[in-house]
């Protein structure tokens, strides 16, 4: 059997990346998230810090097709290209979980992958952004939650062909107010049910 993949999209705030993280440790999993930024920039050059600049920039369709009459690649194209590139050659070396960056979307004809959208209520998100980022303000989290959620489905939409946070789109939603480890529990039990040995 090949290898498995998980993608794992998530709004702002419910815990993704920390349920993505213990769950690629508990698979034996790669793990693959701010690395990738990384990585893209060894590939392209670009400084890292350049390249969570162009990712976190709202791009749009009439821009880009305006830009592209006779014109090269932007350099957001650019840096999805190289990404792009890094998630297929690392979903064909190992299993592993991918945070973000469209990699459901990258991985579409893989074999053996899952896809999973995270979510969870406003206050959960609120509270987790004030806990775990130290911010004192409930009203300044949610505009930085908003903002946030926009900039990821703005960035999807554009490279992708399906809408962000569609469920239809995934094998999997959860809503994670039920804690980072029954989450990890809940998707490593519906891994063991996709994949049965």
């Amino acid at each position: 059997m090949g290898n498995k993949i998980i993608t794992i999209a998530r709004e702002y705030g419910c815990g993704g990346r920390l349920i993505a993280k213990k769950l690629a440790d508990r698979l034996g999993f790669d793990y693959y998230d701010s690395d990738l930024i990384s990585l893209a920039a060894e590939k392209t050059g670009m400084t890292e810090s350049y390249i969570k600049e162009i990712e976190q920039k709202k791009v749009s369709n009439f821009l880009y097709t305006l830009f592209l009459s006779g014109q090269s690649l932007t350099l957001a194209d650019q840096v999805f290209i190289a990404q792009a590139e890094i998630i297929r050659a690392a979903a064909e070396k190992n299993s592993s979980v991918f945070v973000g960056r469209c990699a459901d979307y990258i991985l579409k004809d893989f074999p053996d992958c899952v896809n999973l959208f995270l979510y969870a209520p406003a206050d959960v998100r609120i509270r987790r952004v004030c806990e775990e980022y130290r911010e004192s303000d409930p009203a300044q989290a949610e505009l930085y939650i908003t903002r946030k959620d926009r900039e990821r489905a703005s960035y999807y939409n554009y490279f992708s062909t399906n809408t962000w946070g569609n469920y239809k789109n995934y094998d999997l939603c959860i809503d994670c107010q039920i804690g980072v480890d029954a989450t990890v529990d809940l998707i490593a039990d519906f891994m063991k049910l996709k994949f049965p040995q």
